[in-house]
């Protein structure tokens, strides 16, 4: 199954790289808490009542890569060992 992706034009390439210019585009963003997995079904469902016609003009929009999800902050475990190094202005 293809992924849709909006028209550009590659304006320049370079080995892996290339840089694209594309139209203006509608771009659908939500914001939503919680544990991740769930977040993440929260915010999918919003996202596919928007694109599927929940929408101001109660009409479909095309659903074209990229889809990106990202954390708002993150916790990370402290673990030893926690160390101490003198400097000479203590």
């Amino acid at each position: 199954m293809a992924v849709e992706e909006p028209a550009y034009r590659s304006v320049a390439t370079e080995g892996a790289f290339e840089i694209r210019d594309y139209p203006a585009l509608i771009v659908a963003e939500v914001s939503v808490t919680g544990e991740q997995k769930e977040a993440a079904r929260k915010g999918f469902r919003l996202l596919a009542a928007y694109i599927f016609g929940g929408n101001r003009r109660k009409q479909s929009i095309a659903m074209t890569a990229p889809v990106t999800q990202e954390t708002a902050g993150e916790t990370i475990a402290m673990t030893a060992p926690v160390t101490k190094t003198r400097t000479a202005e203590e």
